[in-house]
């Protein structure tokens, strides 16, 4: 078991959500906060009531992709209230692991100036290249009816992909 390990996840889609449950599920105290709207499952997870909650005995917390879409708040499309990112990293301590997509410069110095330890797991390839082939699977049948030739394109980008492996 991994209970001694808290983990808090903060804002974000199904992606996000989807990551707590796993991780409750290998064992992990998993703290989800930012979901209000979301009327499905949350598996194992705790919900927690304030980002705080999330926060606060935590030993990392995972942030969503995008952090932020406007540089000033937290990317929470489940939740009606906003969340800043000063605020937010105000709540974190020094030692804290924090995991966030597609990090914008502001958002980097709000971190810098908090002392974060911010690290952007959307730098890794591997993972853009992951998150990129549902997207293209997704809406590649839209473009097939639409535009033809353009799914013939995405073969290309998807074999590029597989090759890159």
């Amino acid at each position: 078991m991994n209970r001694d390990i808290k983990i808090g996840t903060i804002g974000g889609d199904l992606r996000q959500l989807v990551c707590a449950k796993a991780l409750a599920e290998k064992g992990y105290e998993s703290a989800v906060f930012g979901f209000n709207n979301y009327k499905g499952s949350f598996g194992e997870t705790t919900r927690c009531i304030t980002a705080e909650d999330a926060v606060s005995g935590s030993d990392a917390i995972i942030l969503p992709l995008p952090v932020s879409t406007n540089g000033n708040s937290l990317n929470t499309p489940f939740l009606n209230v906003d969340i800043s990112l000063e605020s937010l990293f105000s709540l974190m301590k020094k030692d804290q692991l924090v995991l966030a997509g597609h990090i914008c410069e502001k958002t980097k110095y709000l971190a810098e100036k908090n002392e974060i330890n911010l690290i952007d797991y959307y730098e890794r390839e591997e993972l853009q290249i992951l998150n990129a082939i549902p997207t293209a699977l997704a809406v590649s049948p839209l473009f097939f009816r639409t535009i033809p030739h353009i799914f013939i394109l995405y073969i290309q980008c998807v074999s590029y992909s597989i090759r890159r492996r």
